[in-house]
């Protein structure tokens, strides 16, 4: 009896010992599965302020193209998009959550939910920068067409102002960040900008007046000496623009031709004005 009754326990602890590491087990696969999901949600939620900063939380922007395109793989959230009845949109995580207050890259595009979830579109503002949503909710980079007018965003998504360098060219966008064309009074100078946006220079004809631009691109007044190839007196003609920018014609002259200096003791006048002869 005696020994039935230590088998019996001996069979028990075995029994108990063998249970007891199969739920200890379970439970750390348990505590090891969940937070693997957690970590990669806060990877897809470490939000900052510019959209190039939501590469694993960090500020830098990786070495290479294959770097950027390892970190934007993995920043890159995963979800489904849901519409609501009154058309506006949201973005649930595979975990059940959602997207909320700030920037997240979807498939190839950069999308901002404000603090309710809800999709953003049109004008966004955040931190006295202004930035540009599609239709579809995804942020605008380049020329883009608004309202009528025209407007710069650079990579970053950033609305762009004052003076725009693009391929040599030079373009200017106001306060407001609109492209201005025609004559435009910067800095104390005139400039023109054609239909383009792009800033003339050298010569400019507009409704049968001439106007010199210099290399800057700002617009000549006074006595000017430019240079022609081949042109009379070493190849270059003194010119004259009055207050407005235009060129005096030949109407306004006395004693002189197109403006080229004369030899000898020559004197005329312009607008009431007497001039030497260079």
């Amino acid at each position: 009896m005696q020994k039935r009754v230590t088998a019996l326990y001996v069979l028990v602890c075995m029994l108990t010992t063998l249970f007891g590491s199969v739920m200890v087990h379970a439970t750390e696969i348990k505590q090891v599965t969940r937070p693997s999901q957690k970590v990669e949600s806060k990877v897809e939620r470490d939000i900052v302020e510019s959209p190039k900063r939501n590469i694993l939380g960090k500020q830098e922007v990786p070495d290479s193209e294959k770097e950027m395109e390892h970190y934007l793989a993995l920043s890159t959230t995963s979800g489904e998009w849901i519409q609501t009845d009154d058309g506006r949109w949201w973005y649930m995580y595979s975990d059940g959550t959602y997207a909320k207050n700030g920037w997240e890259y979807i498939n190839g595009e950069w999308y901002y939910f404000d603090n309710n979830g809800w999709m953003l579109t049109g004008w966004l503002e955040l931190s006295g920068r202004w930035y540009y949503l599609g239709v579809d909710g995804s942020m605008q980079t380049g020329w883009q067409s608004i309202g009528g007018s025209w407007y710069y965003f650079n990579a970053d998504g950033v609305m762009e102002r004052d003076w725009l360098e693009l391929n040599g060219r030079w373009y200017y966008l106001g306060a407001d960040g609109s492209m201005r064309t025609g004559w435009q009074s910067i800095g104390g100078s005139w400039y023109y900008f054609n239909a383009d946006g792009v800033m003339e220079r050298d010569w400019l004809e507009l409704n049968g007046k001439w106007y010199y631009l210099g290399t800057d691109g700002s617009m000549r007044i006074g006595w000017h000496k430019i240079k022609y190839p081949g042109a009379y007196s070493g190849g270059a003609y003194y010119n004259y623009f009055n207050s407005n920018g235009e060129f005096v014609t030949d109407s306004d002259y006395r004693g002189c031709n197109h403006g080229y200096p004369t030899f000898g003791d020559y004197r005329y006048t312009i607008f009431n004005k007497l001039y030497m002869s260079f």
